[in-house]
């Protein structure tokens, strides 16, 4: 009897050898096999660990940086995709839900920063990602009853490359493909990765510790103390959010928490604001996410007593974000300004009051 690990093998090896065969001439769909009875897979560590894996995928059951390269007819490699997303963006990385969720995140790309869960980043980009999130407790219902899910598969190309969305056996994949190639060959390519999770044993569902309060505005970031730590009579307004995505729904799974007040002028134009955020099992990501920081600084440690704190500031002491981690979680705090203002008493003594705050409201 063949092994489950080495029959998925042979599927991934199969079905990309059509798709390479595809690349040499006229593009031929892929038509997923049909799943086998039971499979029993074995865990296979991803590039970036997270505290567990749930998908029993690695990056070199997808491709390598060779076959991607003949793809796109560019070179490109493989990359630290925490790293990539530090490149463009100062906040916790959207990556990091996922991997407290045990997905899998892959990249192979050139030298462009960019990030596919950063909108406009990385003009000019070639490169591929591949995204896999397992469902926890109730799957993709919560959004596929509320209609944002039209299909189990959803997939566009455009004059920068193509991206697949599919939501398959407990699996929501997403990849892409820019910079380079032809559609018909990039979406073959794409579906070919897209239909491996039609082969694995649907994910476990678990339950994802929830965050230690019942509201982070009310429990460890409140407004009132907030405008003291500020020193600002200014009108404030709280931060909003939603929509659908692949990392907001991983950060609802993963009970992703933020905060944050923007202080507005008479015209209601922003003039600065505070943000806190809580992702509950981060700290392993955090430290991974801290390494490899740069915006809008390289992190430097935080001098203060308590949890491990690093703060990283601009050149202009008008932004200042600090990563704390608090037993298990990871905290980031931020103070900001903005065209029409600084912050009152400056961004760097601001973000660590607030981050005093936090650590003394979550008992650190």
């Amino acid at each position: 009897m063949t092994h489950p690990s080495r029959q998925l093998a042979i599927v991934v090896a199969s079905v990309l050898a059509v798709v390479a065969l595809a690349a040499c001439g006229t593009p031929t769909p892929i038509t997923s096999a049909p799943a086998p009875a039971a499979a029993e897979p074995t865990p296979t560590p991803s590039s970036t660990p997270p505290p567990f894996d749930r998908v029993d995928l690695a990056c070199d059951d997808l491709g390598t940086a060779e076959s991607f390269s003949a793809l796109l007819g560019t070179p490109v490699t493989e990359r630290n995709p925490l790293a990539s997303s530090a490149a463009v963006s100062e906040s916790m990385s959207r990556y990091a839900p996922i991997l407290v969720l045990g997905g899998l995140i892959c990249e192979w790309s050139d030298d462009v920063p960019s990030s596919p869960l950063v909108l406009s980043s990385g003009h000019g980009h070639v490169g591929v990602y591949v995204i896999v999130v397992p469902a926890t407790e109730d799957g993709w219902q919560y959004y596929t009853d509320m209609g944002y899910a039209s299909s189990n598969r959803e997939q566009y190309c455009d004059e920068f490359g193509c991206v697949i969305e599919d939501y398959t056996n407990g699996y929501w994949t997403s990849a892409g493909a820019f910079g380079g190639g032809t559609g018909d060959t990039l979406m073959a390519r794409l579906a070919a990765i897209a239909d491996l999770t039609a082969w694995l044993t649907p994910p476990e569902h678990v339950v994802v510790d929830g965050p230690p309060y019942s509201d982070l505005c009310t429990d460890a970031f409140p407004e009132y103390d907030v405008r003291a730590i500020t020193g600002s009579n200014a009108p404030f307004e709280q931060l909003g959010g939603g929509g659908w995505s692949l990392w907001g729904n991983a950060m609802r799974e993963a009970s992703f928490r933020q905060c944050g007040y923007t202080a507005v002028d008479e015209q209601s134009n922003p003039v600065f604001g505070a943000r806190a955020a809580l992702l509950p099992d981060g700290a392993d990501i955090a430290r991974s996410a801290i390494r490899v920081a740069k915006l809008p600084s390289p992190p430097e440690p935080l001098d203060a007593d308590g949890p491990a704190a690093f703060i990283r500031c601009g050149e202009v002491d008008t932004r200042c974000i600090v990563d704390v981690i608090i037993g298990d979680d990871w905290y980031e705090v931020t103070a900001y300004g903005s065209e029409a203002g600084a912050v009152p008493r400056g961004a760097r003594a601001t973000a660590e009051d607030l981050t005093a705050l936090v650590i003394e409201r979550a008992g650190a």
